[in-house]
């Protein structure tokens, strides 16, 4: 007596279950890997916050002014000034954060000559433009 093969089950309108059943595990691992990698760093942030550690950006400026998300001048009681992290790249200066009617506002922009480096004489080249135009 030989043993004859049993016949395949060919019902077409039975979907392959092993396929369904990979995109599910794979989708799940995604997500487990996704929601462990956030719990890590959410409990990081939590804890350093917690232990009083300060972001960099607050004392000081790693992009010497060139970052979009730290403002050179910030408000203060009506009066725009200097960020702190930004002192030891640009000299201390505040204006009205409104501007006045009948006024105009004067930045100079430039390098080091700008800043008064080699000489760090007084007045500056932007002081001794404004006082010119008064």
């Amino acid at each position: 007596m030989s043993k004859q093969p049993k016949p395949k089950d060919s019902t077409p309108d039975k979907p392959d279950t092993s396929v369904v059943s990979s995109r599910t595990s794979l989708a799940q691992a995604i997500v487990i890997i996704l929601v462990t990698v956030g719990l890590f760093f959410g409990l990081l942030e939590g804890g350093l916050a917690l232990f009083g550690v300060q972001p960099v950006l607050q004392e000081d400026d790693p992009f010497v002014g060139f970052a979009l998300n730290v403002p050179l001048f910030i408000p203060s009681q009506g009066v725009m000034t200097t960020a702190p992290n930004k002192k030891d790249f640009f000299n201390q200066q505040s204006f009205a954060k409104e501007k006045p009617p009948n006024t105009y506002r004067i930045f100079c922009l430039g390098g080091s000559t700008t800043y008064g480096v080699p000489t760090m004489t007084r007045p500056r080249f932007p002081a001794g433009s404004v006082s010119f135009c008064r």
